[in-house]
């Protein structure tokens, strides 16, 4: 037994026996004596027995050890003797006082006590039989009925105790095992009352919270929490205490005892008593601090630029549509600028990708410092910045344009040089109605590339016109992808005349696209798009095998008209380029010589070293060399010495208003006279009056082609008129021609 049960069970005896001897003493002198009694010896033991259980009361028997709750055995056993010999009763008055004693016997024995005592209960019995038959007869009446009932009831209170105790040991053990469960938790355990104080707090929640051991007892869970989640959690508290929720789980700050805040991974639920009722709150308090801080920093590498620290453009689509759903109906009118940097590729390739990392921050600072409050400054990638503006008005973002220019005018200290650079700006200003995030961008970007197509350095507001034009170039590069696929381009071909003979000695191959009804597009509307798409390798490498081909053709009807191809820019830094050419001149078993390969001094400019050994490799193989509009770039004779040239064409601007007394005459007459003493052939272009065609040839120019002399035409009509006719010997100068790509 517990010691409070103990102490309960001794009292109920006690109360019980006093019971006994009482009601012993009460009825003895109403009731009639049997033959020999001795009423006042009756009354005596009555008062023993309720004495016996006074003690009972009084006796502490949680303090005792078991084998102390056998001593009122032995009482019991002498009061059934002496009943039957001093006084010659039969028991029945005192045989309650018996059962509540085996009652006892069993509450506080192991089963089967109360029988291993019957014996001696018979012995009791059988005592009062020494002193002759009259008592013999009265002991065994009282134990007929006596000792079976005072065995049953034993065993019965002992089996119900057993019962008892192991549904008490079981119980026990079970919260024993709950209390070390919670103490013992590896994360923060704490039970909270209906009132909001803590009643209970394990040794983890104490270490996370700082405080030292049962310093959280009697706390206001509440007065822990940050005061900003408070209102959350009593919202929480109140659905479980309504029954609306039975779990809840949240993340909350919490202060710790030296006053520094932590999040916390907070779960708590109710406990209930049986009948359903709400007894208290128990909730898992785990330190999340670390955790957070690592997801706040990923979430801030995944919204923000690495190198500058701006948001990125996934930060910047949700600012806009965050921007444009607060305005909703409102009238009122948003703004994207898209700033891109002028050359910056120079910045890396001159001075390393450290030092334009370096612009680019500097660059950000300048232009966080420009931009109004509230405005969104974005780093899309590479030299690519954008600035969004949520509400604006007139003159707005023209000011801020301004603004943005003139922060960079003063120039940047770079790998101790100073460098000025410049930026493009690509402008939409719409109602933010009629606005979304991906259409402020696509507008921004088309207005962009129209800044960089008229000179850069300047900004440029996108207009419908504007928009209605970009609609007709995706629409040009979308059918020209598939132009060669559906055999659209063409190659037509103007002749090149020998100034000194007049005999056509080549041809020059111009790119024409049949575009059905629309009619025959001209390079210039199309070649830049297909520059910057890149489908200019794929069309160039085309048109390097069909000039080859046609060249081929006509070689076999005995005419050796010679031909040349244009390079851009991007097929010259193609490396593929050169086995692309070896595999034309093979697959038309056309000679070398008979194809020449033009560049523009604009391509040299941009990479003149890679240039240079292409060129060498070209040259190599055979072909000729021409510099293409010459006088219209960067002309400098470092080209004309370094690079393996042939030929020079002269650019038409020069040839389109030339008489015997322009500026023009001096230039192309200079021209003329270095390449002659360079050893180069000079290609006159654009001769198309009779007065041009006699001053290049006076000013000694070894070609010329023109409307003067022929227009450009398809390849069977040119074969009908210039291809049976044989040129001059193996004398006859090889004239340069060119596929016009750009």
């Amino acid at each position: 037994m517990t010691s409070t049960s103990a102490r309960t069970n001794g009292r109920l005896a006690g109360v019980l026996l006093v019971v006994c001897g009482l009601y012993v003493m009460v009825v003895t002198p109403f009731l009639p004596a049997a033959p020999d009694a001795h009423p006042r010896v009756l009354l005596s033991l009555a008062a023993v027995a309720a004495a016996i259980g006074l003690a009972f009361w009084l006796v502490p028997w949680d303090r005792w050890p078991r084998w102390a709750t056998l001593l009122p055995v032995p009482v019991s056993l002498t009061l059934i003797a002496a009943h039957g010999w001093l006084i010659g009763a039969d028991g029945y008055r005192f045989g309650p006082l018996f059962m509540v004693v085996f009652a006892w016997i069993g509450n506080t024995q192991p089963r089967g006590s109360s029988v291993a005592m019957s014996p001696l209960l018979v012995v009791a019995y059988g005592v009062p039989a020494l002193f002759g038959p009259q008592h013999a007869a009265l002991a065994i009446g009282g134990a007929i009925y006596t000792i079976p009932i005072c065995l049953l009831l034993g065993e019965t209170v002992a089996w119900v105790s057993y019962q008892n105790r192991r549904a008490v040991r079981a119980e026990h053990q079970t919260a024993e095992f709950l209390r070390a469960a919670f103490d013992n938790a590896s994360i923060g355990s704490v039970a909270i009352d209906l009132d909001g104080r803590i009643i209970q707090a394990n040794r983890v929640l104490e270490q996370v919270l700082g405080y030292g051991q049962g310093e959280l007892l009697g706390l206001e869970i509440l007065d822990l929490v940050h005061a900003d989640d408070q209102q959350s959690c009593r919202v929480h508290g109140r659905r479980l205490l309504s029954g609306a929720a039975t779990t809840m789980r949240a993340e909350r700050r919490f202060h710790r005892r030296d006053g520094s805040l932590i999040w916390v991974d907070l779960s708590a639920s109710m406990t209930v008593d049986q009948a359903g009722q709400p007894t208290s709150m128990v909730a898992q308090i785990q330190d999340v601090t670390e955790r957070r801080a690592y997801e706040s920093n990923l979430t801030y590498q995944a919204l923000h630029d690495d190198l500058t620290g701006l948001p990125n453009r996934v930060l910047l689509l949700d600012r806009v549509r965050g921007a444009l759903a607060r305005a909703g109906d409102q009238p009122v009118s948003v703004a994207l600028l898209y700033l891109d940097l002028d050359n910056f590729k120079y910045v890396n390739d001159s001075h390393g990708h450290a030092a334009g990392d370096a612009l680019l921050v500097d660059i950000a600072q300048r232009l966080s410092s420009v931009i109004r409050e509230g405005d969104t400054l974005v780093r899309l990638g590479g030299d690519e910045f954008v600035i969004f503006c949520d509400e604006v008005h007139d003159g707005q973002v023209d000011a801020l344009s301004g603004r943005i220019h003139g922060a960079l005018t003063s120039g940047f200290e770079l790998a101790g040089s100073r460098f000025v650079a410049t930026v493009s700006i690509g402008i939409v200003v719409i109602p933010a109605t009629d606005a979304s995030a991906d259409v402020l961008l696509r507008d921004a970007d088309t207005a962009l590339y129209e800044a960089k197509r008229r000179g850069r350095a300047r900004s440029q507001l996108f207009t419908p016109e504007l928009k209605a034009r970009t609609t007709s170039r995706v629409q040009t590069e979308t059918d020209l992808r598939g132009a060669l696929i559906r055999h659209e381009l063409q190659l037509w071909y103007q002749p090149e005349v020998e100034l000194a003979t007049g005999d056509t000695v080549g041809a020059e191959a111009l790119l024409r696209w049949d575009r059905g009804a629309q009619g025959i597009a001209l390079p210039g509307d199309f070649i830049d798009i297909a520059e910057e798409t890149g489908l200019i390798v794929t069309i160039g490498e085309w048109a390097v095998r069909e000039a080859c081909h046609a060249a081929a053709r006509w070689l076999a009807a005995g005419s050796r008209l010679r031909i040349s191809v244009n390079l851009s820019s991007r097929q010259l830094s193609s490396p593929g380029l050169v086995s692309s050419v070896r595999d034309a001149l093979a697959a038309s078993r056309l000679p070398s010589s008979l194809l020449c390969l033009e560049v523009t001094e604009s391509v040299l400019i941009d990479d003149a070293e890679a240039a240079l050994g292409v060129l060498r490799e070209l040259k190599a193989c055979g072909v000729k060399l021409a510099l293409d509009d010459f006088g219209t770039g960067y002309s400098s004779m470092s080209y004309l010495r370094q690079y393996p040239f042939d030929a020079l064409k002269i650019d038409r601007s020069f040839i389109s208003d030339l008489d015997a007394t322009t500026e023009d005459t001096a230039l192309v007459t200079a021209i003329v006279d270095m390449a002659e003493a360079l050893g180069l052939e000079t290609v006159a272009e654009g001769v198309e009056r009779a007065d041009q065609l006699e001053v290049v040839t006076a000013l000694g120019c070894t070609l010329a082609q023109g409307f003067l002399l022929d227009r450009p035409m398809p390849e069977d009509q040119f074969a009908r008129r210039y291809a049976p006719v044989r040129t001059a010997g193996p004398s006859t100068v090889d004239v340069p021609t060119r596929a016009v790509l750009a």
